[in-house]
């Protein structure tokens, strides 16, 4: 509170991030190394200090092929390694519940230009009776980005636990046919940002808004109308939506209808012809989404990301809310969206 003519007046949450970000500085503390091993899950605990606002994990190692004649990548590389990855907070929500090709992808939205530098840091070799480099880095962003304080987790809250929960897939999963792995030695190192809680509490952000990345999928059984029912109740801030044929590759603009969020079945606010959402989506990115990949982005304007609320979707009072096209092919849908949930008293 501060006092004005007498009287308390509530600080707004501008005034409280600005405060904050006075007040408080940033930490980038390492957690042990761990071998991750293929087809198995492991776990970390975050440490129960500050407030978290990211994790970084880096992942390196080598893989050795065998067989004969060459070897061919699947797309995303080294990511499709994370079958499935988890923030789970125990108060029932979990942040994040991804793939690892999902989480790269997200990546290349995070920031304007950022596409080239994150397929750099995604590579694995195809070299037969050698050791093929593995190297991944990924970022995990629990708030909305380096300058907005919603989402940061208070992990300096001793009954509130945060776990981090990788499962691996296998590494023939990482290539576009079945090959011979003889070796592997993969390791994780995951880097936790944190900020120091103000000694003021009016300093204190406002922690009671999470921000949620969720993957979902459904099969598209035959040609026709594709409809997917996103939860409502929610505030929507993207919506990457994945067209896959039935080989898993990527549908393109010519196999789909225009693209339509429907609101309680009647209201369209968005009805985008694929090709016009994949321009629109190069401009905002710097870079072309890959084959079967769009993306309705509400984070602003030209710098995506870091703009206003102004076209957040909040479907609180909605009973219905669909992505919708119509596709020539059988195949599968994938969705991931990020959104925004209020915790409860």
């Amino acid at each position: 509170m501060t006092v004005v003519n007498n009287q308390e007046r509530a600080l707004t949450p501008a005034e409280r991030a600005m405060m904050f970000n006075q007040q408080t500085r940033q930490h980038l503390i390492a957690l042990p190394s761990r071998a991750l091993p293929p087809s198995t899950t492991v776990e970390y605990e975050l440490p129960k200090v500050r407030l978290t606002s990211r994790i970084l994990l880096e992942i390196t190692g080598t893989v050795t092929l065998g067989g004969t004649g060459s070897a061919t990548l699947n797309p995303a590389r080294a990511a499709r390694f994370i079958r499935n990855l988890r923030i789970s907070i125990n108060n029932g929500f979990n942040p994040f519940q991804i793939s690892g090709r999902g989480l790269f992808l997200y990546n290349h939205l995070l920031n304007s230009g950022v596409g080239e530098t994150v397929d750099e840091q995604n590579t694995l070799g195809v070299a037969r009776a050698a050791t093929n480099p593995f190297r991944l880095f990924l970022e995990v962003p629990l708030s909305l980005n380096q300058r907005d304080t919603i989402g940061l987790i208070n992990t300096a809250n001793q009954q509130t636990t945060v776990t981090l929960i990788i499962d691996t897939d296998s590494l023939a999963s990482l290539y576009s046919t079945a090959e011979t792995i003889t070796g592997s030695d993969i390791r994780i190192i995951p880097h936790v940002e944190s900020f120091a809680i103000p000694q003021n509490a009016q300093a204190i952000p406002d922690l009671s808004i999470l921000k949620l990345v969720h993957e979902f999928s459904q099969v598209i059984p035959a040609s026709g109308d594709v409809t997917f029912d996103l939860q409502t109740g929610l505030v929507y801030r993207k919506i990457i939506a994945i067209y896959e044929d039935a080989t898993g590759a990527g549908m393109p603009v010519t196999n789909l209808s225009p693209l339509q969020l429907v609101l309680n079945q009647a209201d369209l606010p968005y009805q985008v012809n694929p090709q016009v959402v994949r321009d629109l989506n190069q401009r905002s990115y710097s870079h072309a989404m890959p084959t079967g990949v769009y993306v309705f982005d509400f984070t602003g304007g030209t710098h995506p990301n870091y703009g206003g609320s102004r076209d957040y979707i909040d479907t609180e009072r909605l009973t219905e809310f669909w992505l919708r096209t119509n596709s020539s092919a059988a195949g599968r849908l994938t969705v991931i969206t990020e959104t925004l949930a209020r915790l409860g008293a």
